[in-house]
């Protein structure tokens, strides 16, 4: 996880940099579709895996291990290839001539010295994040659970195809995104994206059954504007001196996605799944509140550029 938010922190502004502001949230769309695809193809290829009981024979060794030990050497295939896959692409990127990016933001460092605690839009993009990273991974998280405590009974191989989906929806959107970015306000999307999947969460709550898992299945599309618009817009017209500071901050703010949904666990082992969606409503409704902000902020500098 450390090393996901260092990756973060260094590709998010650098692909930001590789082109023209005109096209840097078509550019973070694309580059988090990518970040997409992982997390839909790695549910189908490893879900089954984890999830098949028959295969914790392989890893029964009763003198050494507990029982829950032993069940969660399931994880060990999928996770130990991932970690070599990860291992050659970093060594890979190490040996590619990318561009250096980094000598205005030196010389500018030079210069005179600015923080990115400074700028409120940055904060609050971080806050932003915390709530969203948050949600996204307590929903992905719970579905399967969800699945379950609802009956929906399909089997284990289409359970891991409904996290499948909710993940795919995320990459589905972000493959559409630099399209309707052309047309639709940045700021608008990340206040509709909000307000709709806090809506698509309360029909699932007042729902059963498939119905409801459906609903927070189709949370993935509208997820798919979130991040790469948030962290867009908290970088927006940050001085090259201070963007990885800015980009550092946000990233770290991934911690959401290790708090939220712990407190979301707590709130299901008390009230049940349905109530910990509860909490995610609120991330959205917080999301919704930054895309407000942040269109008030764009419509304030257009006035004062004219």
């Amino acid at each position: 996880a450390s090393g996901v938010c260092l990756l973060q922190v260094v590709s998010n502004p650098y692909g930001m940099a590789l082109g023209s502001a005109e096209t840097k949230y078509q550019r973070m769309m694309w580059l988090h579709a990518f970040f997409a695809i992982g997390s839909t193809v790695a549910p189908l290829v490893a879900g089954p895996e984890i999830l098949d009981e028959s295969r914790l024979g392989d890893w029964q060794l009763p003198y050494v291990f507990t029982e829950t030990q032993q069940g969660a050497g399931s994880v060990l295939l999928p996770y130990g290839v991932l970690g070599v896959i990860l291992v050659l692409l970093g060594i890979i990127s190490f040996c590619l001539p990318l561009p250096d990016c980094s000598m205005a933001e030196q010389k500018e460092k030079k210069a005179g010295c600015d923080s990115a605690w400074r700028y409120p839009h940055t904060i609050f993009g971080a806050v932003t994040a915390f709530f969203y990273i948050g949600t996204e991974v307590l929903i992905g998280s719970f579905i399967i659970n969800y699945a379950l405590s609802e009956q929906v009974d399909v089997g284990d191989m289409a359970l891991s195809v409904l996290v499948s989906i909710y993940w795919g929806g995320i990459l589905a959107g972000r493959l559409c995104c630099p399209w309707l970015m052309t047309r639709v306000p940045v700021a608008m999307m990340l206040v509709l994206a909000g307000l709709i999947s806090a809506i698509l969460l309360l029909v699932s709550i007042l729902s059963a059954g498939l119905v409801a898992v459906v609903m927070v299945v189709l949370v993935g599309l509208f997820n798919s504007v979130m991040y790469p618009v948030i962290y867009s817009l908290a970088m927006k017209d940050m001085p090259p001196a201070v963007a990885t500071q800015a980009s550092g901050i946000v990233s770290t703010a991934g911690i959401g996605g290790a708090l939220i949904p712990l407190l979301g666990g707590l709130i299901a082992d008390i009230w049940g799944i349905n109530a910990a969606f509860i909490l995610s409503v609120f991330c959205y409704l917080v999301i919704a509140a930054y895309g407000i902000f942040a269109g008030k902020r764009n419509q304030k500098e257009a006035s004062l550029s004219q």
